[in-house]
């Protein structure tokens, strides 16, 4: 049966077990291509939350200098042509040109959707094409971010721990008792001089800051 047979090929290739073939709703499928052009929906959300969480990445790893630097990316090749010893994020960077592709894939598969008039959905062949083009990219980017980001990447304490000392937004935590203004002074106060926010509070409010954030953190 093609139906159950083309789902096993596709199980097996996005490594979904709940995929079943609904072959005896042809007549339905036949009269809209709903059905992929909302399967493709789902991919394009996905694809567009891993360019998010890829964007986030490379912004996380860009350094050592003038960037984040807050975590270190697996080299995966030998480094940048321009800048010698540079890692740059070659696996987000892919995973997010894949979501390009995809979100790409999806106007094309919204057209092709749109233009099955009198029941006759003579473009299923491209939307067919790009529905299982945007799938078997998807895979393989979800695939090659897990092995070669998320199970290698190493964080930097460090550097994590300087901004936490720099950052003036712990005194935010103060403002519900001394009010958004007192506070914005303090914090005016540190950006002016240049220095951490906790050079600037007084000892006792410092404290207070500090256990308000730990009581807000549990």
């Amino acid at each position: 049966h093609f139906g159950e047979r083309a789902c096993e090929a596709l199980r097996e290739e996005i490594h979904e077990p709940g995929l079943t073939d609904h072959s005896e709703q042809g007549v339905d499928y036949l009269q809209s291509s709903f059905a992929p052009a909302l399967y493709h929906s789902q991919l394009e959300l996905l694809a567009a939350e891993l360019h998010r969480i890829s964007s986030d990445l490379r912004l996380l790893a860009s350094g050592p200098h003038c960037g984040f630097g807050e975590i270190r990316l697996e080299a995966v090749h030998a480094g940048s042509s321009m800048m010698p010893g540079k890692r740059n994020p070659s696996i987000p960077e892919l995973v997010s040109q894949i979501a390009f592709r995809i979100q790409g894939n999806h106007s094309t598969v919204m057209l092709a959707f749109q233009n099955g008039q009198l029941d006759l959905n003579v473009m299923t062949p491209v939307l067919a094409n790009v529905a299982l083009e945007s799938t078997h990219l998807l895979a393989h980017g979800v695939r090659l971010l897990r092995s070669e980001v998320f199970e290698t990447f190493e964080p930097i304490p460090s550097r994590m721990r300087e901004f936490h000392r720099i950052n003036t937004q712990k005194a935010t935590a103060l403002i519900p008792k001394y009010g958004h203004k007192r506070v914005g002074e303090w914090i005016a106060q540190a950006l002016e001089a240049g220095v951490p926010v906790d050079d600037i509070l007084p000892p006792a409010i410092l404290e207070e800051a500090d256990r308000e954030i730990e009581r807000t953190m549990r």
